[in-house]
């Protein structure tokens, strides 16, 4: 019953659409972990869970009209499901771009093209993290019951998707019926960039509707500030169709380093000078040395968009903060003449990341203790050293942490 009310949930808010097609591979073992779950009469209780993963990590449904006027004639038309169809860069480019208003704060698909979001609030609509899903139903899970993984559009930022009534809607409403069918609230589990569209969709709700539907707040590697790592697909990875793509999609120039935050750490150097990030965004949109080659000023703008978001509001709820710690990633480039299309000559590096985050970026959750001890909430903290950015949500030890998380809210029989 639970499974066939979901679909119902899915088409009613008309966010699926069942003609996509999910590929994974089929033989992903799950994690050897003890369960949260317990036995009754009845069978097994769990603690619900809702998935929400990273950046690139939803499946998109995009559909191209024959005639739209955006992409070229000899590009994929009709239902095209993302990331799976296969065309050139520059078709990819036109189809899954997105375009700024005039008024420069808005954003939209080419003309002619629409993107949806398929299976939602089933792990087919995710594209990572078969383990922790097999992991789950090992526990006891079951899909549609208490375990579930909600989609969305991350080429938007979070500031975009919660005003998506649409998505806001769908979201609610899976989280309500999962209280109606487990009498339980539900923990949020969201890895990149999926922390922080869930806490702008937490914090949109009121705190009453947060302590009522919602149990806890597991983040695998939250990108609350930003990271400094963004800065190399829209600069010197040239100005390929891929490059043009990254600079369209707001989420990537949300995902910029925070000016506010980040602050006077050093961040470019070019021959005379060195930027730091809060000067970052003059650099790329004044073009401060003087060349005429590279030009990032639409995307800088956009970049502007999010200097004065609220990156850190904590949202009234016990967290757990997981992140991976000692690997290397680049934070700092040296470009050897003012065009920042090329290759930087020097690349400094940041030694404790997960390898694709900062540190700091993947450490900012910790800012919410003392909330969470004033609130009266649980706050909880874990590294987990040489766990990578993209294993994480996979990793056996990870996986026991969510485990131990979650059996705080096992139901007491």
């Amino acid at each position: 019953m639970e499974l066939a009310a979901l679909w119902a949930l899915a088409c009613a808010l008309a966010v699926s659409r069942a003609t996509a097609t999910v590929l994974g591979p089929p033989t992903i073992e799950a994690a050897s972990t003890s369960s949260p779950c317990v036995s009754s009469d009845g069978g097994q209780i769990c603690p619900p869970v809702v998935w929400v993963p990273g950046f690139g990590g939803s499946v998109l449904d995009f559909h191209v009209d024959d005639d739209s006027t955006d992409v070229p004639e000899d590009c994929p038309h009709g239902d095209l499901t993302y990331p799976y169809f296969v065309t050139t860069p520059e078709c990819e480019y036109y189809i899954t771009r997105l375009v700024k208003s005039v008024s420069g704060d808005t954003f939209y698909n080419s003309a002619g093209v629409s993107a949806t979001l398929p299976w939602f609030g089933f792990w087919n609509s995710t594209t990572y993290s078969l383990t922790m899903k097999r992991t789950l139903l090992s526990w006891g899970y079951t899909e549609g019951k208490d375990m579930f993984a909600v989609g969305y559009d991350w080429r938007h930022s979070p500031n975009t998707l919660a005003v998506d009534e649409a998505w806001m809607d769908a979201f609610t409403n899976l989280i309500e019926q999962s209280y109606s069918i487990n009498s339980m609230p539900i923990s949020i589990i969201s890895h990149s960039n999926g922390p922080p569209t869930v806490l702008a969709f937490l914090n949109a709700k009121s705190e009453s509707w947060r302590s009522k539907f919602i149990a806890s707040f597991i983040i695998l590697s939250g990108n609350f500030i930003g990271q400094s790592n963004c800065v190399e697909a829209v600069t010197f990875s040239g100005n390929s169709w891929e490059t043009l793509k990254m600079q369209s999609w707001e989420a990537w120039a949300w995902s910029m380093p925070s000016p506010k935050i980040y602050q006077s750490r050093p961040y470019i150097s070019i021959p005379g000078a060195v930027f730091t990030v809060d000067q970052s965004l003059d650099f790329f949109r004044y073009n401060a040395c003087g060349s005429s080659a590279s030009d990032l000023s639409a995307f800088a703008d956009t970049w502007a968009l999010f200097v004065d978001t609220p990156r850190l509001t904590y949202p009234t709820l016990d967290m757990y903060c997981f992140y991976g710690t000692q690997l290397q990633i680049d934070n700092f480039w040296e470009f050897a003449s003012c065009d920042v299309t090329l290759e930087p000559s020097t690349v400094g590096h940041d030694t404790n990341s997960d390898g694709d985050q900062d540190a700091m970026d993947n450490a900012s959750c910790r800012m919410w203790a003392d909330d969470a001890t004033q609130t009266g909430h649980h706050f909880e903290y874990q590294e987990f050293p040489g766990v990578s950015h993209g294993e994480e949500p996979d990793n056996p030890d990870v996986l026991a942490a969510i485990s131990k998380a979650l059996s705080n809210y096992s139901p007491q029989l």
